[in-house]
């Protein structure tokens, strides 16, 4: 609950674009879609981060990344996984890995 209430705090302090602690239809509107708005869309890659690095090294292993998306599916076998998974480790290492580390960072 703590950790929800500092993401809101966060997320307002950046959508009051005007700093007058009051928030504007527009800036109502980044406040709930911040990934619409320029001032506001670097908090959905920090939150994304955030919960994706599980060791918080600051950067997103394939390990993690597919781990994320494995959740709740610890009873079916490797062969059993869906199409869809396979593709998104491709997509890691060839699209979202933009420097060929093996991790995502904030840059990419």
């Amino acid at each position: 609950y703590r950790e929800m209430i500092i993401r809101d705090y966060n997320k307002f302090i950046s959508a009051d674009a005007n700093g007058d602690q009051f928030l504007s239809v527009d800036e109502m509107a980044a406040f709930i879609h911040p990934e619409e708005f320029h001032h506001t869309k670097h908090l959905v890659f920090e939150e994304s981060m955030h919960d994706l690095d599980r060791n918080k090294d600051g950067r997103v292993s394939l390990e993690e990344f597919m781990a994320d998306l494995r959740e709740g599916e610890d009873d079916v076998e490797e062969g059993d996984r869906p199409q869809w998974i396979e593709q998104e480790k491709r997509d890691f290492m060839e699209h979202r890995d933009l420097n060929k580390d093996g991790y995502l960072d904030m840059p990419e």
